[in-house]
């Protein structure tokens, strides 16, 4: 999991040179990288910093931001009272939330509009957005102090800036069809300004214009929108090159654009871009988990992302919607759940004929726009669509997108995606698109894993291309097939390869049968292991491709083993160019071996797995990744009250009853704090009776996970008075928490809390420490808490439920976690277990299984409440984690898949168990084996055995608890 910043920055400027074009434009004192972007770099390598009156400006590679200069009232906020100042980045990350970000997803979808402000932006009556419609920039043309103002080709052309803004012009008026336009500019005249072309920064070439635009008595909001300052190249600085740099959705918007060679028409449509709110738009490929901009390639069909050399490289379909110029009408909205409250017309399959997004009819259908979460002020989606414009018009274009910033700014919220590059295993883009004939799982990127890990694997569209007219149409299927459907029909194909797994820290050196695909599984990982291949064939030739996931598309769909890779590997004669190093994230790796035509022979397969650094929950031991101990102390675990999955440490949205601890707390993620930086206390009592009213438990040592300091203690919540408060600070995890610990256990049965209205929190958990695994655990779970009154929370249990298993890392998460029930909640259980094996051939076995599920009255679960039960199943070296759901008569028919007659048993684990306005109770599951309750602690697995005919005696094997014979 990685940490960043909280908090980030309120302007971004970006330094662009024209893109590879015609133009030829040469950049002095700058790296360029393959796609024309100008890289600089400071003194120290990658950072600099200058102080310009009230500001500070930062730069990365060519990536700038403005931030205010001391303006915090005390020294743990974040930012003054009334003042926003924060910029949530594209790559902002913070704890997830626990839920699918469905329901917050829609909250602030809803919001997308707020920031958008006349005179920008216009709404026509009948219309249901605000669109878009007229920008109009100053330019402040300038000589810096020391410059020759009697040099001819220091003088900046006042009719080439006329030019580039009618080009501008036309264009955007075409790409917005017809809906925006330039509004003719102010040009001012050339005039010195008191900064030397010795390193001048951003912040002096800023007041300069502005102070030249004061004495000129024109005002923003009225006589213009934006400032354009045309300068000559400077002796040293930022700049000393050619081409521009361009804030991105400030409050002003600022370019800087340097004379002959920034003034073009593709750099300032580029740079005006920036202004609109986009950032370089960069690819979803193999090296961004190195590195951002510089180090991973741009998308490279928008004249934002590498493909503004393109006479044609409009907006994407997701920009042009936001700013109005396409209608709701023309876009298509899917979720899983189809139609909902939040979504009427939302749809989860279907057909759709999507025309070129830069065409001259935005009536037509143009984009499919598939929500996934939204994290703080930033929406994430994914978006299909269309160009024709540019060689991307061969297929369907594929991109994670997000909205951010939402409600600041000049064009309220900035917009960045990364493109899907379809096939991975090149290093070019040139293949990106999903092609006719094909079906493309989009599969959750390392981005989304690490931003929200449930709601990206929970939201897996699968694309299928039906049909191409290039240039004028593609006809596509989108749908969301269920992950256990997917699983089930990957088994139906395992006769058609050849299946290995192996751990990280362990080696292999076989020979593979080279007519049959291979698919190797590297697991346990950790954070970044290393995987080295080495493939060589008899036949001469092979190809492989390495994922991060399941390849789901090419296995299962049959689609090019491309699809979905990372990375690729082609073997030629005498087995030249074999090996290949692989740098693995979220604790595995995949390597598909494509099978030939050659018959009897055989491919040597050589592969090996490096451990660095293990997740969270794991340990390096013996080079390995192994599990930590249950109450293991000197292994690095997720803060209690989280568990951890893929990537990030997620809610846990179960609870177990503990009738004694020895410490007590309150407990809260930032995200469910009204504030996002503190919570006040007034108040904080823990009562032995169930109405607290009774015996107060006030003789422990506060704790808490930080405060203001001075007089906001934790003590001030435990004293006399409700006027003194603690005034609350997250810990290093982004974790408010409140209580005491006691010398002796305390039997808390009721909590009683009063905390400030408006630095209070939406949400709460009572928590307490529970020895036996020395964690946290949650003991209640508040939902929909008001802060600013008296709240008892008694702590009384109708059942006692076991808390849910994370799910493993290669299971479909439940789309609504497990709540904590309430007084009268109904619950589901187990009440039977049908388990057998059958001999499928001489070689293969096949373990049967199916449980009875009942509510809390006795009755049948049915359809209606969609329950499913999901467990995992060990066999040899081969997991698979199954799901199934329960039909009228409650029967829950798990379909494992075959196994070899090696292979004499199929261990059982469960991993989760979810029902609409059902909460799951494992302590009332059956007893299976007789004597132990299914899936308790004392029996948390069962075996099935294989038929007779094909037992494997192992001495090992004895009768115990979670050994049961099925015949």
């Amino acid at each position: 999991m990685r940490k960043h910043d909280r908090k980030f920055i309120i302007t971004v400027i970006l330094f662009c040179n024209s893109f590879p074009s015609s133009s030829g434009s040469v950049i002095e004192n700058r790296n360029i990288d393959e796609y024309g972007y100008a890289q600089f770099n400071a003194s120290n390598g990658n950072m600099m910093m200058g102080t310009d009156h009230e500001y500070e400006w930062k730069a990365f590679g060519d990536m700038v931001t403005k931030i205010p200069i001391v303006r915090h009232l005390e020294a743990n906020s974040n930012t003054s009272a009334g003042e926003d100042f924060s910029f949530r980045d594209g790559n902002d990350i913070i704890l997830p939330r626990s839920t699918s970000g469905n329901t917050e997803f829609w909250g602030l979808f809803n919001q997308l509009n707020d920031g958008k402000k006349e005179p920008l932006y216009f709404q026509n009556v009948g219309e249901s957005r605000p669109v878009l419609t007229r920008f109009r920039y100053v330019f402040v043309p300038i000589w810096y102090e020391d410059e020759n103002t009697s040099d001819i080709g220091k003088k900046i052309d006042v009719d080439k800036i006329k030019s580039v803004m009618e080009y501008c012009n036309v264009y955007y008026q075409r790409m917005s069809f017809g809906k925006f336009v330039f509004e003719e500019p102010l040009i001012l005249e050339q005039a010195v300004i008191p900064v030397s072309s010795v390193n001048p920064g951003w912040g002096s070439l800023e007041t300069a214009a502005r102070d030249r635009l004061m004495e000129e008595e024109y005002t923003k909001g009225v006589d213009y929108d934006g400032i354009v300052i045309v300068y000559n190249t400077a002796q040293d600085g930022p700049f000393s090159g050619h081409g521009g740099w361009g804030t991105v959705n400030a409050e002003t918007s600022i370019t800087w654009m340097s004379w002959k060679h920034g003034l073009s028409n593709d750099v300032a449509r580029h740079e005006f871009g920036h202004t609109f709110g986009h950032p370089h738009h960069l690819t979803n490929k193999y090296k961004y988990r190195f590195g951002l901009e510089g180090t991973v390639g741009y998308d490279g069909y928008d004249m934002m992302s590498g493909g503004n050399g393109y006479a044609i490289s409009d907006f994407s379909v997701a920009s042009k919607w936001y700013f109005g110029w396409i209608p709701d009408s023309s876009i298509i909205i899917m979720q899983p759940d189809g139609s909902s409250a939040n979504c009427p017309s939302c749809v989860n399959e279907g057909t759709f004929i999507l025309h070129p997004l830069d065409s001259d009819d935005p009536s037509k259908l143009m984009g499919v726009h598939i929500p996934i979460t939204s994290q703080g002020s930033t929406l994430y989606s994914y978006w299909l669509s269309y160009r024709s414009g540019n060689p991307a018009k061969i297929g369907l274009s594929v991109h994670i997108s997000w909205f951010g910033n939402i409600g600041n700014g000049q064009f309220g919220a900035y917009y960045d995606s990364l493109n899907y590059d379809a096939h991975g295993d090149t290093e070019t883009r040139e293949d990106s698109f999903v092609i006719p004939g094909t079906c493309y799982r989009i599969s959750p990127s390392m981005k989304m894993l690490e931003i929200d890990p449930l709601s990206s694997i929970s939201i897996s569209p699968l694309v299928c291309v039906d049909e191409l007219s290039e240039g004028d149409f593609i006809t596509i299927r989108v749908s969301f097939p269920d992950l256990s459907s997917l699983t089930d029909a990957t088994a139906i194909r395992e006769n058609d390869y050849n299946d290995i797994n192996i751990e990280c820290g362990t080696s292999i050196d076989v020979n593979v049968d080279s007519g049959k695909s291979t698919l190797l599984h590297v697991k346990n990982t950790g954070v970044n292991g290393i995987v080295n291949l080495d493939i060589c064939p008899q036949s001469k030739t092979a190809k492989a491709y390495i994922y991060d996931r399941y390849p789901y598309s090419p296995v299962v769909y049959s689609s090019p083993g491309g699809y979905g890779a990372q990375k690729g590997l082609n073997v030629k004669a005498q087995c030249s160019d074999s090996n290949i190093e692989y740098t693995t994230i979220h604790n595995e790796a995949y390597v598909l071996i494509e099978g030939t035509s050659a018959v009897n022979k055989k491919t040597r397969l050589v592969a090996s797995c490096d451990v660095n650094e293990c997740q969270y929950g794991q340990k390096k031991e013996g080079g390995k990744c192994v599990p930590c101990e249950v109450n293991e102390n000197n292994c690095v675990r997720c803060p209690g009250g989280l568990y951890f999955l893929i990537s990030a440490c997620l809610l846990v949205e179960s609870y177990k009853e503990i009738e004694s601890s020895k410490k007590w707390r309150i407990w809260a993620p930032e995200y469910h704090t009204e504030k996002g930086w503190n919570w006040d206390v007034n108040d904080l009592k823990f009562y032995g009776s169930t109405d607290c009213n009774d015996i107060i438990f006030n003789n422990g040592t506060p704790i808490d996970s930080g405060h203001a300091g001075g007089g906001w203690g934790p003590r001030n919540a435990f004293d006399s008075s409700n006027n003194s408060a603690w005034g609350g600070r997250s810990d290093a995890d982004n974790l408010f928490w409140l209580g005491m610990t006691f010398s002796n256990s305390m039997p808390v049965k009721c909590v009683s809390l009063l905390d400030n209205g408006t630095n209070g929190v939406r949400q709460l958990r009572v928590q307490a420490w529970e020895n036996d695994t020395n964690t946290w655990q949650n003991v209640m779970i508040v939902e929909n808490y008001n802060s600013g009154q008296r709240n008892n929370i008694p702590l009384e249990y109708v059942t006692t439920p076991n808390p849910t298993k994370a799910p493993s890392t290669i299971s479909a998460p439940t789309r609504a976690p497990t709540k904590a029930p309430t007084t009268g909640q109904l619950t589901m259980h187990i009440n039977k277990v049908i388990a057998s094996s059958v001999t499928i051939s001489d070689s293969k076995w096949k373990p049967k299984l199916a449980f009875k599920v009942v509510d809390s009255s006795g009755k049948f679960v049915t359809p209606a409440n969609k329950a499913f039960i999901t467990v995992e199943m060990a066999a040899g070296n081969k997991v698979k984690v199954k799901k199934c759901k329960a039909n009228k008569k409650g029967k829950c028919t798990v379909r494992l898949p075959k196994l070899n007659t090696n292979v004499d048993s199929a261990v059982i684990s469960f991993v989760s168990a979810t029902a609409v306005d059902i909460v799951y109770d494992g302590s009332s599951n059956t007893e299976y084996p007789q004597g132990c309750v299914l899936f308790s602690t004392g029996c948390p697995t069962f075996t099935i055995l294989a038929p007779t005919e094909h037992m494997v005696v192992h001495k090992s094997i004895g009768v115990a608890n979670d050994l049961v014979s099925m015949k």
